[in-house]
């Protein structure tokens, strides 16, 4: 027993006099404390501030003015505070708790780029057990708008294997407010490239890690417009990303898109799958800053591709086919009526189509839209009205240039478009070029010549047949014929005679 008494009380002075030692002027082990981080981590780090640490419960260890440069990116921390639980220090790393860790006042700074942790608070921290955090940052990118992020939620950290969970984390963004749900872990098979690239994604991140987690979101802005009760599920698994974003409200109807990421492949391939339905189209035509007036319910729904991972090379590389269907509703016809007098002119029969409205009543618009890249068809039909169209858009310069056929025909069950029966069923040919949101169309002549010369050659022509009716009604009967040779003629075909004779 006196062994064990006097073995304790040298035991003790042993502590004391380390203590007494370790509560001196802290600022001496900066050289060890700096070496042992760049041992652990990689990373060289100046303590230019003061050094402070404290001993008795609680545990307390400061430090002041922290910078390090490290990958092209140069970081200052203001202050760092950290509190544990000393009587969890016997029991190894992986039973400490840490009481508090406060981070203040840290910048980084890339290329430009400007990251700002204004205060960051991790409370009743162990690993395996939820702890709270609070965090308040600004990021403001070179030449973009600065983003603003709150965070307020519990955050959990396991280990073998690695993982992290955020639950029920409330945030609020410059864009953006909500609660996340988030589960991360470590992709074990994970092997780091030799060089990073940059580009919309973070390719690395989406290999390295796997996730998934819920997002509901009360408030989400884009372009000046908000939506609410957002649902967005996240789900990435070696890289391959799904992604699935619900708003309940959009323009008086309802929006989906399935988006699909594969960061395994070189380039990086997306997948998209819009879906509208019961949207405003007039609501949605003036948000997408478009001028064309059309008040409808729109559907809308496909599937595209992209290749890339820059704005400019998803745009360039679009494919797909999406479908639209407007209901009934009404549109802007004004540059439909433009191409029809043109022809109204030639028939001296321009009363009619002035009197079409602009405003279009219709009862049926339905069509599909393909993209292979630049080179686009567009195939819709408007009440009695068909077009075709194919051509081509560049969208880095936003140049179109697409050929179009209007025909017009004249189902009783669908409204019809009071024109010169001459011109039912006769492709009418419409050249548009420009910016897409106001393109100037006129209509081809060359194509329309030959349209047009083609039709009065063929005997069951509907233009041929109103106007051999039209002879027969108007022309004495001893000139019909030759009326109608004329027509031949002006179709060609007299010229294609001659040369089989």
């Amino acid at each position: 027993m006196r062994k064990f008494f006097l073995g304790l009380v040298a035991l003790l002075a042993v502590i004391v006099a380390t203590i007494f030692y370790l509560t001196q002027d802290a600022n001496r082990f900066k050289p060890e404390l700096e070496a042992l981080i760049v041992e652990q981590t990689g990373v060289p780090v100046k303590i230019e501030g003061d050094l402070a640490w404290r001993l008795w419960p609680p545990m307390l260890l400061t430090a002041e003015k922290l910078s390090a440069e490290h990958e092209g990116r140069n970081w200052q921390l203001g202050r760092l505070a950290l509190d544990i639980d000393v009587m969890t220090l016997i029991d190894g790393f992986d039973r400490w708790r840490v009481q508090t860790l406060t981070i203040d006042d840290l910048t980084m700074e890339e290329g430009g780029d400007r990251l700002e942790l204004s205060h960051l608070k991790l409370e009743d921290f162990a690993i395996g057990e939820p702890a709270r955090l609070t965090m308040a940052l600004n990021y403001q990118p070179v030449d973009e708008t600065a983003i603003s992020l709150d965070l307020n939620g519990t955050v959990t950290y396991h280990t073998e294997p690695e993982r992290y969970a955020l639950d029920d984390m409330r945030f609020n963004t410059t864009d953006a407010d909500g609660i996340c749900s988030l589960a991360v872990q470590l992709n074990a098979e994970f092997v780091a490239p030799p060089q990073a690239t940059d580009g919309l994604i973070p390719v690395d991140t989406f290999r390295e890690y796997d996730w998934q987690g819920t997002c509901t979101l009360d408030r989400l802005t884009y372009d000046d417009e908000s939506f609410a009760d957002v649902l967005i599920v996240l789900d990435n698994d070696d890289g391959l990303s799904t992604n699935d974003i619900s708003i309940p409200v959009f323009f008086e109807g309802t929006a989906e898109v399935h988006a699909v990421i594969d960061a395994t492949t070189t380039p990086v391939r997306w997948t998209i799958e819009p879906k509208l339905e019961n949207v405003d189209s007039q609501l949605l035509m003036t948000w997408l800053d478009q001028k064309l007036q059309w008040i409808a319910p729109l559907a809308y729904g496909g599937t595209l591709t992209m290749v890339g991972n820059t704005k400019k090379e998803l745009l360039a590389s679009v494919s797909g086919e999406t479908q639209f269907d407007g209901g009934q509703g009404q549109i802007n016809i004004a540059k439909i009526k433009q191409q029809l007098l043109r022809i109204a002119v030639l028939l001296n029969e321009t009363d009619k189509v002035m009197a079409l409205p602009d405003m279009w009543s219709y009862e049926r618009m339905v069509g599909s839209w393909r993209i292979i890249e630049q080179h686009h068809q567009l195939d819709f039909a408007l009440d009695n009205l068909t077009v075709i169209a194919e051509g081509d858009y560049n969208p880095e310069t936003d140049n179109l240039d697409l050929l179009a056929e209007l025909t017009f025909e004249n189902d009783p069950a669908l409204p019809l478009f009071d024109i010169n029966p001459m011109l039912l069923n006769l492709p009418i040919p419409v050249r548009c070029r420009g910016a897409l949101a106001d393109p100037t169309c006129r209509i081809d002549d060359r194509a329309a010549q030959r349209v047009v010369a083609s039709a009065l050659t063929k005997s069951d022509s509907p233009l041929r047949a109103k106007l051999e009716e039209k002879i027969e009604e108007k022309v004495p009967e001893k000139y019909q014929e030759a009326a109608k040779a004329l027509l031949d003629l002006l179709g060609g075909s007299r010229k294609k005679r001659s040369r089989e004779d």
